[in-house]
């Protein structure tokens, strides 16, 4: 299977269309993708419980234009990006699937943000 990741973010071709349960979210260009595949420069922790993924901010701003688009757009929503000292981060949960795709001394990722859950506001983050 391969997947498309995007080079350059326009934040003009962000659609995000309104369903029953989440804000579903595609790119739109030549043909419509599902989801916004991105890939991610920074660096991987891990917690007991979890994973941080510490963005490289000097070489994804298109990420958090994005988030900060979300943010703008969708009422209550708190974006997907996360704060603490060490910088900004993207949380994932331990599971099989995740524990599976991530090189424990990753230093990048392959991303497609697939919807936002409209109950809980979390964002649903692919690693492809």
């Amino acid at each position: 299977m391969s997947h498309i990741v995007l080079k350059v973010l326009n934040l003009d071709n962000v659609v995000i269309k309104d369903s029953y349960s989440s804000y579903k979210l595609y790119y739109d260009e030549t043909y419509p993708i599902k989801g916004i595949p991105f890939h991610c420069n920074g660096k991987l922790i891990e917690m007991d419980s979890h994973y941080k993924f510490y963005i490289e901010d000097s070489q994804n701003k298109d990420i958090t234009k994005l988030n900060d688009m979300l943010v703008s757009s969708l009422e209550e929503y708190n974006g997907f990006i996360n704060k603490d000292d060490e910088g900004n981060y993207l949380y994932f949960s331990k599971n099989y699937y995740i524990n599976d795709k991530i090189k424990r001394d990753g230093e990048s990722l392959h991303l497609n943000i697939k919807y936002i859950n409209k109950n809980n506001y979390n964002t649903v983050i692919h690693i492809i």
